[in-house]
Protein backbone atom coordinates (compact mmCIF):
# COMPACT_ATOMS: atom_id res chain seq x y z
CA UNK A 1 0.00 0.00 0.00
CA UNK A 2 1.69 3.86 -1.02
CA UNK A 3 2.11 5.92 1.34
CA UNK A 4 -0.68 9.16 1.31
CA UNK A 5 0.33 11.67 -1.09
CA UNK A 6 0.68 15.25 0.75
CA UNK A 7 0.75 17.23 -2.85
CA UNK A 8 -3.84 16.59 -2.94
CA UNK A 9 -6.34 17.37 -0.44
CA UNK A 10 -8.74 14.70 0.75
CA UNK A 11 -10.93 14.20 3.27
CA UNK A 12 -13.86 15.22 5.17
CA UNK A 13 -14.57 19.09 6.78
CA UNK A 14 -16.69 19.67 10.00
CA UNK A 15 -18.24 22.87 11.49
CA UNK A 16 -17.97 21.77 14.68
CA UNK A 17 -18.49 18.36 16.64
CA UNK A 18 -20.10 15.75 14.04
CA UNK A 19 -21.49 18.93 12.14
CA UNK A 20 -20.08 18.76 8.93
CA UNK A 21 -19.61 21.31 6.34
CA UNK A 22 -20.59 21.99 2.84
CA UNK A 23 -19.01 19.77 0.32
CA UNK A 24 -16.99 23.21 -0.96
CA UNK A 25 -14.86 23.37 2.16
CA UNK A 26 -11.56 21.37 1.77
CA UNK A 27 -9.06 19.91 4.38
CA UNK A 28 -5.67 22.18 4.02
CA UNK A 29 -3.67 18.78 2.19
CA UNK A 30 -4.02 15.30 3.00
CA UNK A 31 -6.09 14.70 6.41
CA UNK A 32 -4.90 11.08 6.44
CA UNK A 33 -1.43 12.40 7.39
CA UNK A 34 -3.36 14.64 10.01
CA UNK A 35 -6.42 16.35 10.56
CA UNK A 36 -6.31 20.06 8.92
CA UNK A 37 -7.92 23.15 9.14
CA UNK A 38 -10.51 24.02 6.10
CA UNK A 39 -11.11 26.41 3.77
CA UNK A 40 -13.16 26.97 0.85
CA UNK A 41 -12.09 25.29 -2.99
CA UNK A 42 -9.69 27.62 -4.20
CA UNK A 43 -8.81 29.59 -0.94
CA UNK A 44 -5.67 30.38 0.73
CA UNK A 45 -5.08 28.57 3.78
CA UNK A 46 -3.23 30.87 6.17
CA UNK A 47 -1.60 30.63 9.16
CA UNK A 48 -3.21 30.58 12.54
CA UNK A 49 -5.38 28.28 10.75
CA UNK A 50 -7.31 31.15 8.89
CA UNK A 51 -8.51 31.32 5.56
CA UNK A 52 -8.39 33.92 2.58
CA UNK A 53 -10.94 34.58 -0.06
CA UNK A 54 -10.01 36.28 -3.08
CA UNK A 55 -12.83 36.80 -5.07
CA UNK A 56 -14.57 38.79 -2.14
CA UNK A 57 -11.74 40.17 -0.45
CA UNK A 58 -12.38 37.63 3.16
CA UNK A 59 -10.36 36.56 5.44
CA UNK A 60 -11.96 34.11 8.18
CA UNK A 61 -12.49 30.99 9.90
CA UNK A 62 -14.41 28.01 8.88
CA UNK A 63 -13.37 24.65 10.51
CA UNK A 64 -11.36 21.30 10.21
CA UNK A 65 -10.81 17.44 9.74
CA UNK A 66 -11.66 16.07 13.19
CA UNK A 67 -15.23 14.98 13.63
CA UNK A 68 -15.04 15.79 17.30
CA UNK A 69 -13.84 19.21 16.25
CA UNK A 70 -11.01 18.70 19.47
CA UNK A 71 -7.63 18.82 17.11
CA UNK A 72 -5.20 21.58 17.50
CA UNK A 73 -6.39 22.33 13.73
CA UNK A 74 -9.40 22.99 14.47
CA UNK A 75 -9.82 27.22 14.45
CA UNK A 76 -11.89 29.33 17.84
CA UNK A 77 -14.44 30.60 16.30
CA UNK A 78 -14.87 32.45 19.71
CA UNK A 79 -18.47 33.95 18.44
CA UNK A 80 -20.27 30.83 17.96
CA UNK A 81 -19.17 27.14 16.60
CA UNK A 82 -22.37 26.67 15.07
CA UNK A 83 -21.40 29.20 12.80
CA UNK A 84 -20.17 27.79 9.32
CA UNK A 85 -17.66 30.39 9.11
CA UNK A 86 -16.56 33.66 10.92
CA UNK A 87 -15.06 37.08 9.09
CA UNK A 88 -11.79 38.53 10.92
CA UNK A 89 -10.79 42.05 11.12
CA UNK A 90 -7.10 43.55 12.25
CA UNK A 91 -6.76 45.50 15.02
CA UNK A 92 -3.37 47.33 15.77
CA UNK A 93 -4.14 49.35 19.15
CA UNK A 94 -1.42 48.47 21.20
CA UNK A 95 -1.28 44.81 20.09
CA UNK A 96 -1.78 42.74 16.65
CA UNK A 97 -5.39 41.32 17.35
CA UNK A 98 -7.43 39.70 14.77
CA UNK A 99 -10.70 39.56 15.63
CA UNK A 100 -13.89 37.41 14.97
CA UNK A 101 -17.51 38.77 13.73
CA UNK A 102 -20.05 37.08 13.41
CA UNK A 103 -22.26 36.35 9.95
CA UNK A 104 -25.69 37.18 10.36
CA UNK A 105 -26.98 35.70 7.51
CA UNK A 106 -25.19 31.90 8.64
CA UNK A 107 -23.98 31.07 4.74
CA UNK A 108 -22.45 27.86 4.36
CA UNK A 109 -19.94 29.50 2.18
CA UNK A 110 -18.23 32.34 1.47
CA UNK A 111 -20.38 34.66 -1.18
CA UNK A 112 -20.37 37.90 0.73
CA UNK A 113 -18.95 39.18 4.69
CA UNK A 114 -20.94 41.71 6.98
CA UNK A 115 -19.27 44.27 8.15
CA UNK A 116 -16.62 43.57 10.40
CA UNK A 117 -15.00 46.74 12.62
CA UNK A 118 -12.33 47.22 15.58
CA UNK A 119 -14.38 47.59 18.72
CA UNK A 120 -13.50 50.73 20.95
CA UNK A 121 -10.61 50.26 22.88
CA UNK A 122 -12.72 50.26 25.68
CA UNK A 123 -15.11 47.65 24.45
CA UNK A 124 -15.37 44.08 24.72
CA UNK A 125 -13.80 41.73 21.74
CA UNK A 126 -13.85 38.17 20.11
CA UNK A 127 -9.94 37.75 19.77
CA UNK A 128 -9.10 34.82 17.52
CA UNK A 129 -5.76 35.16 18.02
CA UNK A 130 -2.66 37.53 17.65
CA UNK A 131 -0.33 38.23 14.21
CA UNK A 132 0.86 40.95 12.44
CA UNK A 133 -1.34 42.56 10.09
CA UNK A 134 -0.02 40.43 6.94
CA UNK A 135 -0.84 36.50 8.15
CA UNK A 136 1.73 33.80 6.08
CA UNK A 137 0.74 31.77 3.30
CA UNK A 138 0.95 27.81 3.89
CA UNK A 139 -1.23 26.75 0.87
CA UNK A 140 -3.39 26.98 -2.33
CA UNK A 141 -6.60 24.88 -2.34
CA UNK A 142 -7.87 23.32 -5.43
CA UNK A 143 -10.70 23.69 -7.13
CA UNK A 144 -12.20 20.68 -6.94
CA UNK A 145 -12.00 17.49 -4.52
CA UNK A 146 -9.18 15.10 -4.40
CA UNK A 147 -7.18 17.97 -6.70
CA UNK A 148 -3.60 18.97 -6.11
CA UNK A 149 -2.73 21.31 -3.40
CA UNK A 150 0.08 23.75 -3.84
CA UNK A 151 2.40 24.27 -0.75
CA UNK A 152 3.77 27.49 -0.14
CA UNK A 153 7.62 28.03 0.76
CA UNK A 154 8.84 27.39 4.12
CA UNK A 155 5.50 24.60 4.76
CA UNK A 156 6.46 21.90 2.27
CA UNK A 157 5.91 18.46 4.20
CA UNK A 158 9.11 17.19 4.47
CA UNK A 159 9.94 13.45 5.29
CA UNK A 160 7.07 11.89 3.12
CA UNK A 161 7.49 9.70 -0.25
CA UNK A 162 5.62 10.61 -2.84
CA UNK A 163 5.51 8.92 -6.34
CA UNK A 164 4.30 12.04 -8.35
CA UNK A 165 3.90 15.77 -7.41
CA UNK A 166 1.76 18.05 -9.03
CA UNK A 167 2.74 20.93 -11.37
CA UNK A 168 2.18 24.31 -9.22
CA UNK A 169 -0.39 26.55 -10.94
CA UNK A 170 -1.18 29.99 -9.91
CA UNK A 171 -3.05 30.87 -6.57
CA UNK A 172 -6.71 31.90 -6.46
CA UNK A 173 -6.20 34.75 -3.47
CA UNK A 174 -4.80 35.29 -0.18
CA UNK A 175 -2.49 37.45 -1.17
CA UNK A 176 -0.10 34.43 -2.61
CA UNK A 177 0.12 31.91 -5.05
CA UNK A 178 2.37 30.05 -7.02
CA UNK A 179 4.99 28.36 -4.86
CA UNK A 180 4.93 24.39 -4.41
CA UNK A 181 8.35 24.42 -6.03
CA UNK A 182 10.46 22.80 -3.04
CA UNK A 183 7.72 19.77 -3.29
CA UNK A 184 8.65 18.83 -6.68
CA UNK A 185 9.70 15.26 -7.16
CA UNK A 186 13.66 15.62 -8.07
CA UNK A 187 13.86 14.60 -12.06
CA UNK A 188 15.97 17.32 -13.10
CA UNK A 189 15.09 18.90 -16.91
CA UNK A 190 12.89 17.11 -18.71
CA UNK A 191 14.11 15.55 -21.77
CA UNK A 192 12.46 18.04 -24.26
CA UNK A 193 14.39 20.55 -22.24
CA UNK A 194 17.57 19.12 -22.84
CA UNK A 195 16.84 18.71 -26.33
CA UNK A 196 16.47 22.75 -26.19
CA UNK A 197 19.21 23.36 -25.15
CA UNK A 198 21.13 20.76 -26.89
CA UNK A 199 19.77 22.67 -30.16
CA UNK A 200 20.46 25.97 -29.13
CA UNK A 201 24.10 25.17 -28.18
CA UNK A 202 24.73 23.83 -31.59
CA UNK A 203 23.05 26.40 -33.56
CA UNK A 204 25.25 29.36 -31.47
CA UNK A 205 28.15 26.97 -32.06
CA UNK A 206 27.52 27.39 -36.16
CA UNK A 207 27.10 30.85 -35.94
CA UNK A 208 30.30 31.79 -34.11
CA UNK A 209 31.90 30.01 -36.07
CA UNK A 210 30.43 31.77 -39.79
CA UNK A 211 31.35 34.95 -38.12
CA UNK A 212 34.81 33.72 -37.36
CA UNK A 213 35.36 32.28 -41.01
CA UNK A 214 34.24 35.62 -42.56
CA UNK A 215 36.64 37.93 -40.32
CA UNK A 216 39.44 35.78 -41.29
CA UNK A 217 38.15 35.83 -44.94
CA UNK A 218 37.57 39.47 -44.70
CA UNK A 219 41.09 40.10 -43.16
CA UNK A 220 42.88 38.10 -45.52
CA UNK A 221 41.76 39.86 -48.37
CA UNK A 222 42.41 43.28 -46.52
CA UNK A 223 45.94 41.83 -46.66
CA UNK A 224 46.24 40.49 -50.25
CA UNK A 225 45.36 44.49 -50.70
CA UNK A 226 48.65 45.87 -49.61
CA UNK A 227 52.58 45.45 -50.07
CA UNK A 228 54.29 42.50 -49.37
CA UNK A 229 56.77 43.76 -48.13
CA UNK A 230 59.40 43.48 -50.88
CA UNK A 231 57.72 46.75 -53.06
CA UNK A 232 55.73 44.61 -55.06
CA UNK A 233 51.97 44.87 -54.70
CA UNK A 234 49.90 41.28 -54.50
CA UNK A 235 46.28 41.67 -55.97
CA UNK A 236 43.73 39.21 -54.78
CA UNK A 237 43.63 35.89 -56.38
CA UNK A 238 47.41 35.85 -56.93
CA UNK A 239 48.58 34.91 -53.77
CA UNK A 240 52.00 33.42 -55.12
CA UNK A 241 52.98 36.68 -56.96
CA UNK A 242 53.87 36.94 -60.76
CA UNK A 243 57.61 37.85 -61.32
CA UNK A 244 58.17 41.73 -62.22
CA UNK A 245 58.29 42.38 -66.12
CA UNK A 246 61.68 43.08 -67.13
CA UNK A 247 62.13 45.85 -68.93
CA UNK A 248 65.13 46.88 -71.53
CA UNK A 249 67.08 49.69 -69.83
CA UNK A 250 67.41 52.53 -71.19
CA UNK A 251 70.42 54.52 -71.79
CA UNK A 252 70.83 57.61 -69.59
CA UNK A 253 72.59 59.74 -72.16
CA UNK A 254 70.07 61.84 -74.14
CA UNK A 255 69.75 61.94 -77.99
CA UNK A 256 71.51 64.92 -79.27
CA UNK A 257 69.17 66.75 -81.77
CA UNK A 258 70.60 68.64 -84.03
CA UNK A 259 70.82 72.17 -83.35
CA UNK A 260 69.55 73.06 -86.84
CA UNK A 261 65.64 73.25 -87.10
CA UNK A 262 63.57 72.52 -90.07
CA UNK A 263 61.75 75.74 -91.42
CA UNK A 264 58.20 75.34 -89.68
CA UNK A 265 56.06 73.80 -92.45
CA UNK A 266 53.85 76.74 -92.19
CA UNK A 267 56.48 79.22 -93.33
CA UNK A 268 57.46 76.64 -96.49
CA UNK A 269 56.42 77.25 -100.60
CA UNK A 270 54.67 74.44 -102.43
CA UNK A 271 57.47 75.63 -104.71
CA UNK A 272 59.86 72.85 -102.39
CA UNK A 273 58.09 69.82 -103.99
CA UNK A 274 58.71 71.46 -107.59
CA UNK A 275 62.08 72.24 -106.82
CA UNK A 276 62.93 69.00 -104.95
CA UNK A 277 61.60 67.29 -108.13
CA UNK A 278 63.65 68.86 -111.01
CA UNK A 279 66.72 68.15 -108.76
CA UNK A 280 69.12 65.91 -110.71
CA UNK A 281 71.45 63.18 -109.14
CA UNK A 282 74.64 62.28 -110.22
CA UNK A 283 73.61 58.52 -109.85
CA UNK A 284 70.42 58.70 -112.45
CA UNK A 285 72.11 56.35 -115.06
CA UNK A 286 72.18 53.51 -112.51
CA UNK A 287 68.52 52.50 -113.44
CA UNK A 288 66.40 54.21 -110.82
CA UNK A 289 69.11 52.83 -107.90
CA UNK A 290 68.23 54.07 -104.39
CA UNK A 291 70.13 57.37 -103.54
CA UNK A 292 72.67 56.59 -100.91
CA UNK A 293 72.09 59.65 -98.34
CA UNK A 294 74.41 62.32 -98.41
CA UNK A 295 77.51 62.66 -96.11
CA UNK A 296 76.45 63.46 -92.48
CA UNK A 297 72.75 62.87 -92.95
CA UNK A 298 71.23 59.64 -90.95
CA UNK A 299 67.97 58.32 -90.54
CA UNK A 300 66.09 57.86 -87.29
CA UNK A 301 66.43 59.53 -84.07
CA UNK A 302 69.96 61.37 -83.25
CA UNK A 303 70.96 62.34 -86.27
CA UNK A 304 70.73 65.87 -87.81
CA UNK A 305 67.66 66.57 -90.17
CA UNK A 306 68.11 65.15 -93.90
CA UNK A 307 69.40 68.00 -95.96
CA UNK A 308 66.00 69.19 -97.99
CA UNK A 309 65.87 71.20 -101.45
CA UNK A 310 66.09 74.51 -102.04
CA UNK A 311 62.87 76.64 -100.56
CA UNK A 312 61.69 79.38 -101.95
CA UNK A 313 61.33 82.12 -99.53
CA UNK A 314 57.86 83.83 -100.52
CA UNK A 315 57.95 87.56 -100.04
CA UNK A 316 56.79 89.63 -97.14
Amino acid sequence: MSDPNPFVSNGICYLGPDSEADDLMFPCGNAALGHKACCQAGDMCLANRACFNGEFGVTYLSGCSDPSYGDESCPDKVVSDDQPWVGLVYCNGTSNQWVACAQANNAETIISADACACPTPTASRNIAFEDSSILENVVQLPTSSGGSVIWQPGHVPTGTTTTSTPEPTDGGGGGGGGGGGEGKGGGGLSVGTKAGIGVGVSVAGLLILGMVFLLLRKRRRWGLGKDNGEGEKVEPGDEQGTPPIELPIVPDTPSELGTKAARPWSMRSELDVVAASKKTSPLAGNGGSKLRPEEGEEDGVGGEARKEGRVAELPG
